[in-house]
């Protein structure tokens, strides 16, 4: 065994150590896994998430507004390449197509999903304050953001 091996085995073991956290911290956010609710003078709203496989989350957003109008959008999260993204397919808007964002916060209670070539919203924050409740924060081009507190409905 010569002078290097050590040094090589040191740095393949610092590497999968370095590697297995940046896989941990591209996790599902599996504290979303339910069905959320809100509802005030606004509207109101619900979000459903799935866990679908260990890759992806499947969900769907319902907006109910107060003169009836209903907005409903498919949403995913999923892991790709050691980074969480977020889609969201309204029926309406941007083609049908989906609108895709990415996580720049590696936080086990907090999600920062941003996109900032898309028009609105250009961030979505999901803040997981507890297990029954998370607030959302919308922003577009200023900071100040709308806030949604989702509650938790016992299934």
């Amino acid at each position: 065994m010569n002078r290097f091996t050590p040094l090589l085995i040191l740095l393949i073991i610092t590497s999968l150590i370095f590697s297995s956290c940046d896989q941990q911290s591209a996790a599902l956010p599996k504290w979303m896994e339910g069905t959320w609710e809100t509802g005030d003078t606004l509207g109101f709203t619900v979000e459903r998430w799935e866990v679908i496989n260990t890759e992806v989350m499947s969900g769907e957003g319902l907006f109910l507004m107060p003169d009836g109008t209903t907005v409903v959008e498919m949403l995913s999260i999923f892991v790709r390449d050691g980074s969480l993204f977020y889609t969201a397919i309204l029926p309406n808007q941007n083609n049908g197509e989906e609108i895709i964002f990415v996580d720049t916060l590696k936080d086990p209670d907090s999600l920062v999903f941003e996109n900032p070539a898309h028009d609105f919203p250009k961030k979505i924050v999901y803040h997981k304050q507890s297990l029954t409740m998370i607030d959302v924060y919308i922003y577009g081009d200023d900071e100040h953001p709308s806030k949604i507190t989702l509650n938790k409905i016992e299934e």
